[in-house]
């Protein structure tokens, strides 16, 4: 469901892991 291919896509899917 979730797709790492650049980090602004996990930013904006993921922020928590950013956070």
């Amino acid at each position: 469901m979730f797709y790492h291919m650049s980090m602004d896509h996990e930013i904006i899917l993921h922020p928590q892991y950013f956070g």
